[in-house]
């Protein structure tokens, strides 16, 4: 059991590792090509590709899937940790305001450990520290544009599209506001390794997302749901997409701040400026008023990712704000705010899957197949959840030509050059009504439908897999 692993997120997320681990270890080929996925599909055409994002590549070659899953979350955790914590002791001295600090920027990254959002988990420590390199005033120029640049640069690599978009709205313009050409310059120097990333999104340009529309009226928060999520976390839709509490007298302080500021007519720096840009720009985001009226934005369908970063925002804010005149009431915040996110954070702590992708009795099914020939099974899931069949299936080289998985262009096709469909074995659920069995996409937007007769099949074996019993078919081309 992992601690991790509990959503259809986690273990769909899991996929790409197991095919590329398929390929390297089991094939002895760069994982260019699967024909394990819907009949046969570049593995790289993927948005949340990470292949090149080494830390966790090595981890997850060397390591069983399970270990190597759970050293890569839990040294990504420890990592944002430190981070965040370096990052505060740009402007706080004490260590207890920098450990509460720490925990407050960690925040909007704890629910992709519930949820087995890989892309969040590794990506949210480089966010932190770009935006580390980018303020520390004891570098020169030319290290902080470099090195702020490589980190937003790795984000894409990690996989995560939408932390790229959000990352650049918030790091370009405060890196403009220094007013410092050779500082830009390097930071977008640096960033042009994320183009490796760019053939893994490409060739969706041009494309729309399915049902972009209805994702976006969906996922998208109002202006009291956005101060309900940073105050406690909760706000409608709820889910681990609007989760990113910094606690309510961090949001106070936020108000305070501003509002003090302009009652003084103390003038904002082009640094508060420009933080002031990004948080506008990520609440039109968030509350989709951004998307309307064209399709651009249509490739980030769920307006709601956006609240983490507006966490951010506002957390960075206080911190380069702070008044110095009153470091005893702004220390009772910040301690305050991160015991408050961490009693919250008892909300999402991750339960753990109740099975692995290792399971036992998810094997007996995959040496059912293999001893009968399958190469291509179609099995359609009763529940996300339960994916992690499939997963034990692709780890045993079964090529599965329906499976769920995020939009990347792929289309799951019943026809095919095996007595006419796209597969030679059928796992269903038990008991069967009726002379024939539906055959329908599990991708939610998919319209692939159609039936398959029970003459053109033959039962090979009834298997029990934790409570359920599936029955396995043969497909008979004599019928």
């Amino acid at each position: 059991m992992s601690p991790f692993w509990v959503g259809n997120d986690a273990w769909s997320n899991l996929l790409p590792v197991i095919h590329y681990r398929n390929s390297i270890i089991n094939q002895h080929t760069f994982p260019f090509f699967t024909d394990l996925w819907y009949g046969g599909r570049l593995q790289w055409q993927n948005p949340l590709w990470n292949f090149l994002y080494l830390p966790s590549t090595l981890v997850w070659l060397i390591m069983p899937l399970d270990w190597g899953t759970d050293i890569v979350y839990l040294g990504h955790l420890i990592f944002i940790l430190l981070v965040a914590r370096k990052l505060a002791s740009l402007f706080l001295g004490a260590e207890i305001e920098r450990i509460s600090a720490a925990i407050i920027l960690v925040s909007p990254a704890l629910p992709a450990f519930t949820a087995g959002q890989s892309e969040k988990i590794l990506s949210w420590g480089w966010v932190l520290l770009a935006l580390y390199f980018l303020l520390d005033q004891n570098k020169t120029m030319t290290q902080r544009g470099v090195v702020s640049g490589l980190c937003l640069g790795v984000i894409p690599i990690t996989g995560s599209n939408y932390y790229t978009l959000y990352a650049a709205i918030l790091l370009l313009p405060l890196a403009a506001s220094f007013k410092n050409r050779k500082l830009l310059a390097c930071l977008v120097l640096g960033a042009l390794i994320g183009l490796v990333h760019l053939p893994s999104v490409w060739y969706l340009f041009g494309q729309s997302r399915a049902n972009a529309g209805q994702s976006i009226r969906e996922f998208s928060l109002s202006f009291a749901g956005i101060l309900s999520s940073l105050s406690i976390g909760l706000a409608k839709p709820f889910g681990w997409e609007t989760w990113a509490p910094i606690g309510i007298p961090m949001v106070y302080l936020f108000f305070r701040t501003v509002f003090l500021k302009v009652k003084s007519k103390i003038a904002f720096t082009l640094s508060e400026k420009s933080l002031g840009l990004a948080l506008l720009v990520l609440v039109l985001l968030a509350t989709s008023l951004a998307y309307q009226g064209h399709h651009l934005m249509d490739p980030f369908r769920v307006p709601a990712r956006a609240v983490a970063f507006i966490a951010l925002v506002v957390t960075l804010f206080v911190l380069m704000v702070r008044d110095g005149r009153e470091k005893t009431n702004t220390r009772i915040f910040l301690v305050a705010s991160a015991l408050q996110v961490g009693i919250l954070s008892f909300m999402i702590q991750p339960y753990g899957a109740a099975y692995s992708p290792y399971d036992p009795q998810a094997q007996i099914l995959a040496d059912v197949l293999k001893s009968d020939n399958a190469k291509n099974a179609w099995i359609s899931m009763r529940e996300l959840n339960d994916m992690y069949i499939q997963v034990v299936l692709t780890q045993n080289g079964i090529s599965l030509p329906n499976v769920y998985y995020g939009d990347m262009g792929q289309a799951v096709k019943i026809e095919g050059d095996y007595c006419g469909y796209s597969f030679d074995h059928l796992v269903t659920l038990a008991p069967i009504e009726g002379d024939s069995i539906e055959l329908k996409a599990d991708m939610e937007w998919s319209d692939t439908h159609g039936r398959i007769s029970l003459n053109e099949l033959s039962l090979v074996r009834r298997v029990n897999i934790n409570g359920l019993t599936y029955d396995v078919y043969r497909v008979i081309c004599d019928c």
